[in-house]
């Protein structure tokens, strides 16, 4: 008969040794040495997976602390590059589309609505001050459509801006029915943007 009765596991065993101290009838599997051996092992096994889970966990959270922090700081420096582009372009000092391109490749997957607008804008100022009036054209088309004219803080003076230059490209090639139209996108979001001086 004790042939067909199922043989417990150590960890069984000793389980119900513990939760039922006082049963009369004796186990059918004696706790050996080996039992004891068995289940701190497993309890050991146990206790070391869930340390390195831990370690896992903290250095996984560490990481992404790191990374956020270093992707603020690049963001502030490109920021401020970008600025100084704007500053040099505002100021009529010369600029090359070379100097641009890294800041619209990294507005492009990392800016607001308003970075992107305003490095495609400048890219376009830098193909406008090298004989490149197509390629300009593109650069403010691509501006105006990065633009979120329905945020809070959509800033309606660059796009004015963007819509100014377009007019006068328009203007220098005879395209005056198109030079007339961006001249009224121009004054519309210059009025909304509070910048009519």
């Amino acid at each position: 008969e004790d042939d067909d009765e199922p043989k417990q596991s150590a960890f069984g065993v000793i389980m119900q040794k513990l939760i039922t101290p006082h049963v009369s009838k004796p186990a059918t599997v004696e706790i050996t040495e080996d039992h004891i051996k068995a289940l701190a092992d497993r309890i050991s096994e146990n206790f070391y997976t869930f340390a390195a889970m831990k370690h896992l966990l903290t250095y996984i959270i560490i990481v992404f602390l790191l990374s956020a922090c270093t992707g603020r700081e690049r963001y502030a420096a490109m920021r401020n590059g970008l600025d100084s582009i704007n500053t040099l372009n505002r100021n009529g000092q010369p600029f090359t589309m070379a100097d641009v391109q890294p800041y619209v490749d990294y507005f492009d997957d990392h800016g607001t609505s308003n970075d992107q607008m305003l490095a495609h804008y400048l890219l376009g100022r830098a193909c406008h001050e090298h004989g490149e009036a197509p390629m300009a054209l593109k650069c403010y088309q691509e501006a105006t459509e990065l633009a979120d004219t329905t945020a809070d803080d959509c800033d309606y003076k660059q796009l004015s801006r963007v819509y100014g230059q377009m007019a006068d490209i328009f203007y220098y090639q005879g395209l005056y029915r198109q030079q007339i139209v961006h001249s009224k996108h121009a004054e519309k979001f210059a009025w909304k943007g509070k910048d009519t001086l």
